[in-house]
């Protein structure tokens, strides 16, 4: 059913200005996949979140994530440094999950 909604989402046009829903279909779609261990398709559908919607956060941390799943160091690193770059806020695990794959 998500994917389904993802094709639909594919149909309109991309988002100008703040999300609607506050969650794009592709990155709950990516966080249902990651979550249950579908590592490519979940960074497909990230990718695809940030074609639409670029420097999401959340996108690129789950791409980031789902990268580190596949053992791309190279695809992680650039995705954990680019979600970095936007949130430095060491009170948010994620950051530190960040800094940790950067070396930081």
């Amino acid at each position: 059913m998500i994917m389904d909604a993802v094709s639909i989402a594919e149909n309109q046009s991309p988002p100008r200005g703040a999300a609607s829903p506050l969650k794009p279909v592709h990155e709950l779609a990516g966080d249902m996949l990651l979550e249950m261990g579908n590592h490519g398709k979940a960074a497909e559908l990230y990718e695809a979140s940030l074609g639409r919607m670029a420097n999401r956060p959340r996108a690129l941390l789950g791409a980031a994530r789902s990268y580190a799943g596949m053992d791309d160091a190279q695809n992680a690193r650039q995705s954990y440094q680019a979600f970095y770059t936007l949130w430095q806020d060491d009170s948010l695990s994620e950051v530190t999950e960040a800094k940790g794959f950067l070396g930081i």
